[in-house]
């Protein structure tokens, strides 16, 4: 089923605002190798200035 720009959209933001209430609780994140390439891979995606809004990580976090 095809989902509409704006049903994604919506959903995108769904789960931004959910990621920044998760944030908003937990102390510190550890995230396992596999997480980090993951995320350097999608980064790849994603404008530089956008980063803050879109992933919990820094760039400091993937080379960790």
């Amino acid at each position: 089923m095809l989902r509409s720009r704006v049903a994604k959209d919506a959903e995108v933001l769904a789960l931004r605002h959910e990621n920044a209430v998760l944030r908003r609780q937990i102390a510190r994140v550890r995230y396992e190798p596999a997480d980090r390439i993951w995320f350097a891979a999608l980064s790849r995606l994603v404008p530089r200035e956008r980063w803050r809004q879109v992933f919990a990580v820094t760039p400091t976090t993937l080379l960790v």
